[in-house]
């Protein structure tokens, strides 16, 4: 017989709009303003919003993958770089940290 569990899985999927976190929806909306902002300044406004249009569709539908392969994908995307935390992977040690000098006799 399974115990209840006190954690409800229900709530540890982050809030989606439409099946995509919303700060990464609104970065994939915003990602193509470049390319339009170019060809404004170009005189080319036509060629801009078809650029816009699809680039924001091939945006948006990576971050809806992304988000159906990892519900987590936002969080993790979006926390900076933490280069003082070391390496991504540590090997658990029982005695310590290993040095390269040996002590005690030679064998």
């Amino acid at each position: 017989m399974k115990a209840s569990a006190a954690v409800l899985t229900s709530f540890q999927k982050p809030l989606t709009v439409f099946g995509m976190p919303f700060k990464m929806g609104a970065m994939a909306f915003g990602a193509p303003v470049p390319v339009l902002a170019v060809s404004v300044l170009m005189h080319k406004v036509v060629y801009g919003y078809i650029s816009w249009l699809g680039l924001t569709a091939l945006a948006l539908l990576w971050v809806w993958k992304r988000n159906r392969e990892d519900y987590h994908f936002e969080t993790l995307t979006l926390l900076p770089v933490q280069f003082w935390k070391g390496k991504d992977r540590r090997p658990l040690l029982a005695g310590g940290v290993p040095t390269k000098k040996r002590r005690g006799r030679k064998r």
